[in-house]
């Protein structure tokens, strides 16, 4: 998805949508990353292990952009990546250059063809000046090489005074049939510029959505529990990049 003309990317998100409900637990979001000129971005999704959706399923991606860079200055995707080898989990982290912030975050897998559908995205977690992002092979795991990447978006801290990140959880403890959610809100006259999300879940939650609500108050994020689901108690957190005046 691309931003309008004259208009540069803050933050992304993604969701996967359709199949049919004997298709719960079986699809997940593995990849939100802004493209290197920030003119856009790119969601992908995955049927999860060795399921396979019943019903045609997609996947939408979802664009926060601004007017140039007359609100925030110095805008520049860092880029951060775990190593490449068949060990899991694995956590990358991308950290903003001196003076800058965070203000958008992303991660994806990078996995050979084939090999993908046994990794989870469990994390793309923001703070005022880093995004970590995490990643856990699930079921049989692969022996293949892979690596989870994270990207923080960044601006000059001085052109987003007082940026802050809202947080929000979600705990479950019983199977479920559904995608279960989290919301972080913005405070009055602040903005939405990116989000994140981290699951615990021991490999056994998938993302189904992460979701900038279109007011820019807040970010959505649900899970759903993946194969035969667990009845151990896990956690959906989320989270929002919020700037006054964005």
């Amino acid at each position: 998805m691309n931003c309008p003309k004259g208009k540069v990317l803050t933050g992304a998100g993604g969701e996967v949508t359709g199949g049919a409900k004997s298709d719960a637990g079986k699809l997940a979001i593995q990849r939100i990353v802004p493209a290197d000129n920030l003119a856009g971005m790119v969601a992908r999704g995955v049927e999860t292990g060795n399921q396979t959706a019943s019903n045609a399923w997609k996947v939408t991606g979802y664009a926060l952009c601004v007017t140039g860079t007359a609100r925030m200055s110095g805008l520049v995707p860092v880029w951060g990546a775990s190593k490449t080898d068949s060990l899991s989990p694995k956590l990358a982290t991308a950290t903003c250059p001196p003076g800058k912030s965070v203000i958008g975050a992303g991660g994806q897998i990078k996995a050979p063809v084939g090999t993908e559908s046994r990794i989870l995205l469990t994390s793309i977690w923001p703070s005022a000046t880093k995004v970590e992002a995490g990643a856990q092979e699930i079921g049989g795991g692969t022996g293949n090489a892979w690596r989870i990447e994270a990207v923080a978006i960044c601006a000059d801290t001085k052109s987003v005074p007082g940026v802050e990140i809202s947080t929000g959880v979600y705990t479950g403890s019983a199977p479920l049939t559904g995608a279960e959610g989290a919301k972080a809100f913005c405070k009055y006259g602040q903005h939405v510029t990116g989000g994140g999300f981290a699951i615990n879940a021991k490999g056994k939650v998938a993302l189904w959505w992460l979701l900038p609500v279109n007011t820019l108050e807040e970010v959505n994020v649900a899970a759903m529990e993946i194969g035969s689901g667990t009845t151990d108690t896990w956690t959906l957190h989320t989270a929002a990049i919020c700037v006054p005046g964005a």
